[in-house]
């Protein structure tokens, strides 16, 4: 016999089916629409952030392109940065990592290039974020998450 109590569950939130293999069929929607991405480069800092609708990446590779497109970031500095990074096996973007900080709770995750894991971090709290509201433990008008992407100097 167990002494410990039977865990809660919650109430199921509303739902919506993606094909993405972060997103879980018990991610509430109804706070996409509130939810932001603001995003800035390292050599962008004195400019204001880009403000970009959520939405959950199938990979953090996805992400940091994302990212870095909405940034304005080349794909490719010059051809000998090409060169370089491929000799070096990196990835095909100026901008090779993200901190990303969730502004309702000061959490940071760093997000790197061919961790999906680092991205499935941010969507958990992002969903655990948006039931606490569903259930009236939240009092928050816009989930902002802030998404700084470290330039890398390919020159």
């Amino acid at each position: 016999m167990s002494l410990l109590p039977a865990p809660l569950s919650l109430p199921k939130a509303e739902t919506k089916a993606s094909s993405s293999p972060i997103q879980t069929p018990e991610t509430p929607v109804r706070y996409e629409n509130e939810t932001y991405f603001l995003v800035r480069a390292s050599h962008q800092l004195d400019a204001a952030p880009a403000w970009v609708k959520y939405k959950e990446f199938d990979s953090a590779a996805s992400f940091l392109t994302q990212m870095g497109q909405e940034c304005g970031l080349p794909t490719w500095r010059s051809a000998n940065a090409q060169l370089a990074a491929e000799l070096e096996g990196s990835p095909p973007l100026a901008g090779v990592m993200a901190s990303v900080k969730l502004e309702w709770t000061d959490d940071e995750v760093l997000v790197r290039w061919g961790r999906d894991s680092d991205l499935e971090i941010i969507a958990g709290q992002v969903r655990r974020a948006w039931l606490a509201k569903d259930l009236g433990f939240r009092c928050i008008q816009c989930f902002k998450i802030a998404v700084l992407l470290h330039v890398r100097d390919w020159e």
